[in-house]
C-alpha cells in the first residue's frame, strides 16, 4: 500500500535501520552488460571448448608456445583512480590533482599458454604523426607504434598487426601450425587479415560474444593487473610533481608497466584459469557462473563478522604536535631577554631550544635542497615540452622503436653537423668583420698620412711652423699593428662563440665509412663487398730468388737496413 501524505525516509532512518540489521551490509555494484549474462547457455560454452579440442587436434598443436592470445585494451593516459590513504579520524574527504588526461592508447597483448615472455606491445596512439618525445630510452625497441585518427583499430592496423605477429612469432607457411584466441571484433573479422594469417599457419579461433570477460585468458588474469600497475605509475608520476602526465611519461613507463604485469605464473594461471590450456570445461563453466545473476552470496556469519571487524577497526589520533613552531614560539619569547641574567633553569631551557632550532634549520636546508632538485626538473620538463611538438614520422604504417630511433640518430646527425657548420660560420664571420674593420682604418690612416705630407710641404714653403699634431706620423694599423689589434683579429677575440663552436664539435656526430665498404641507404646500412680479382697484382714468383747465404753482402748495409728498420712500413 502506498501512503502518498508522508513524507519518504530520510537518509539518517536508513542509516539508523541498516545499523540496526547487522547481517546487512552495503556493497558497489560493478556494471556488466546484460548480454553477458544471457547471451550463452553452458551447453554453448561446452560446445565451444569441443571445437577448441578439435582444432588443436586437426592442426597438431600440442605445445603450449603454440596457443596464444591476442587482445587490445584502451587505456586512459593520464586519468588514475583514487588510492587509500591513511588520515586522521577528523578528515572525512581527501583530494589529490590529477592530470585529467583523457586521450585513450589501444594497445595490443599477444601472450603464450606456456608463460614465456609476451610479444611486443603494438601501440596505436591517437593522431596522425609519432612524435619524437614519445621514444623515450626506457623502451626496449621491438615496440611497434602508429597512429588513427580516433587512437583505436581499424583493417588498415589489423593487417599491420598481422606482419607483427607473424614476425616476432616465427610463423611461416613450412613451420607448425599455431592457433591463435581473439574476440569476433570486425577488424578480427576482416577476411584479408584471416587469409594473411592462414597463409603463414595461424589458425584463428574466436571466442564466443559476450564471453571473453570470462573465457578469454588476457581479460580474465592479465588486463586488471596491467591497468593496476598503470594506475600505480601515474600516482607515481604525480608524486614526483609531474603534473602533466602526457603520452611521453605513458612511453616512458610502459616497460616498466608490462615488466611487472606479465610473470610467467600470472600468465600461465590466466590460462588456466579460463579453461584454454589445459583445455578444461569446468574451469571456464566456473569462471562463467561467477558472473551469473544467481550466484551463491557471501555467507550470514561472514558478513557478519565483516561488519563487526569493520566497526571495530579505527585509526589512532595522530600527533598534532608541531616541533618547528614550538622551537620558534619558545625562542622568540626568549629572545628579548638577557641570557647573562638567566637562571640556571632558564640558561638550560635556552639551550636546549638553540639545540632544537640548530635541529630545524638542518632540515630546513635540507628542504631547500629539495627544492632546489624539484625546480630544476621542472625547468627540464619545461625544456623538454618546447621540443615535444616535433614529429618523427608523419602518417604511413607501423614503425618499430628501433627503426624509429635509428631515424632521429640519423637527423640528431645531420642537425648537430648543421649546428657545428652553423657555428664555425658565424665565428669565421666575426673574425672577418673584425679583420675588414682593420683593413678599412688602415685605408683611413694611409689617408690622412698622405694629407699630413702635403700639409708639411705647404709648411716648408711658407716658412711655417707645422702644428703638433702635423708633426707626429700616422701609423698604418694594417700594415703596422699593435699587439691588440692582432689578437682582436683571431678567433680568441671571440670567447663566446668560440665555446660555441667547441660544444657544438663536441656534439656533433660524423659517421666516417669508406664509400665502397659501406652505403648508408634510410635507416639501414647495406654491405657492398669488394672485387679484388682484377684489380689485385699477380703474386710474385719467389721460387727464382736466391738464398741468403749466396748474395754477397758486408756487414755494413746489413747493419744500415737494421738501423732504418723502425722506418720501413710493412
Amino acid at each position: 500500500a502506498q501512503y502518498p501524505n508522508k513524507a519518504p525516509p530520510t537518509r539518517r532512518w536508513f542509516q539508523s535501520w541498516l545499523q540496526s540489521h547487522l547481517k546487512l551490509h552495503t556493497t558497489k555494484t560493478k556494471p556488466i552488460a546484460n548480454a553477458r549474462l544471457d547471451t550463452h547457455t553452458e551447453e554453448e560454452v561446452i560446445q565451444w571448448f569441443g571445437k577448441l579440442e578439435f582444432a588443436m587436434a586437426k592442426y597438431k598443436i600440442k605445445n603450449p608456445k603454440n596457443i596464444l592470445n591476442m587482445d587490445e585494451s584502451g587505456a586512459r593516459v593520464g586519468y588514475p583512480t583514487g588510492e587509500q590513504v591513511i588520515v586522521p579520524l577528523q578528515v572525512k574527504d581527501l583530494y589529490t590533482a590529477s592530470p585529467e588526461n583523457r586521450k585513450s592508447v589501444t594497445i595490443l597483448e599477444t601472450i603464450y599458454a606456456d608463460g614465456r615472455e609476451p610479444l611486443p606491445p603494438f601501440i596505436i596512439a591517437p593522431g596522425v604523426n609519432i612524435m619524437e618525445n614519445w621514444i623515450t630510452k626506457e623502451l626496449k625497441g621491438p615496440e611497434s607504434i602508429c597512429c588513427t585518427p580516433t587512437g583505436y583499430i581499424n583493417n588498415e592496423k589489423i593487417m599491420e598487426y598481422a606482419d607483427h605477429l607473424i614476425k616476432h612469432t616465427r610463423a611461416g607457411p613450412k613451420k607448425p601450425w599455431k592457433i591463435l584466441l581473439l574476440d569476433s571484433h570486425e577488424s578480427h573479422c576482416y577476411e584479408p587479415f584471416q587469409l594473411k594469417c592462414t597463409e603463414s599457419h595461424i589458425y584463428l579461433f574466436y571466442f564466443p560474444s559476450h564471453l571473453t570477460h570470462a573465457l578469454q585468458p588476457l581479460d580474465v588474469g592479465i588486463f586488471r593487473p596491467w591497468k593496476h600497475y598503470h594506475n600505480l605509475a601515474i600516482q607515481a608520476a604525480l608524486r614526483s610533481l609531474d603534473f602533466e602526465y602526457t603520452i611521453t611519461s605513458f612511453f616512458r613507463d610502459l616497460t616498466k608497466i608490462r615488466t611487472q604485469t606479465f610473470k610467467q605464473y600470472t600468465i600461465v594461471n590466466a590460462f588456466r584459469t579460463s579453461g584454454i590450456y589445459p583445455v578444461c570445461q569446468k574451469a571456464g563453466l566456473t569462471k562463467m557462473r561467477e558472473y551469473k545473476k544467481n550466484y551463491k552470496k557471501r555467507k550470514a556469519d561472514e558478513m557478519a563478522n565483516t561488519t563487526e571487524d569493520r566497526e571495530e577497526l579505527q585509526l589512532p589520533q595522530l600527533p598534532t604536535r608541531d616541533i618547528m613552531w614550538e622551537a620558534t614560539a619558545r625562542l622568540a619569547a626568549l629572545g628579548e631577554k638577557d641570557p647573562t641574567q638567566f637562571s640556571d633553569n632558564t640558561l638550560t631551557t635556552f639551550k636546549d631550544i638553540v639545540k632544537e632550532s640548530t635541529i630545524q634549520l638542518y632540515k630546513a636546508h635540507l628542504t631547500t635542497l629539495e627544492h632546489s632538485a624539484l625546480q630544476e626538473k621542472i625547468r627540464a620538463d619545461s625544456k623538454r615540452k618546447r621540443t615535444s611538438r616535433r614529429s618523427i614520422q608523419k602518417g604511413g604504417g607501423a614503425s618499430t622503436t628501433e627503426d624509429l630511433r635509428e631515424r632521429i640518430k640519423i637527423r640528431e646527425e645531420k642537425e648537430s653537423s648543421e649546428a657545428f657548420r652553423k657555428a664555425e660560420k658565424k665565428l669565421a664571420t666575426a673574425v672577418n668583420k673584425a679583420k675588414n674593420s682593420l683593413h678599412a682604418r688602415g685605408v683611413q690612416a694611409r689617408r690622412d698620412e698622405k694629407a699630413r705630407k702635403e700639409r708639411l710641404k705647404l709648411y716648408i714653403l711658407r716658412n711655417e711652423l707645422p702644428l703638433p699634431e702635423d708633426i707626429i706620423p700616422i701609423r698604418d694599423p694594417e700594415k703596422k699593428p699593435t699587439v691588440l689589434e692582432q689578437s682582436l683579429c683571431t678567433e680568441e677575440a671571440f670567447p663566446e662563440l668560440l665555446v660555441q663552436v667547441q660544444e657544438a664539435r663536441s656534439q656533433a656526430r660524423f659517421v666516417e665509412v669508406e664509400k665502397d665498404l659501406l652505403v648508408r641507404l634510410g635507416d639501414h646500412y647495406e654491405e657492398v663487398i669488394r672485387d679484388y680479382e682484377d684489380s689485385e697484382p699477380e703474386p710474385e714468383d719467389y721460387s727464382t730468388l736466391k738464398d741468403s747465404s749466396d748474395v754477397e753482402s758486408d756487414s755494413g748495409s746489413i747493419d744500415s737496413i737494421a738501423n732504418q728498420a723502425d722506418f720501413m712500413p710493412f
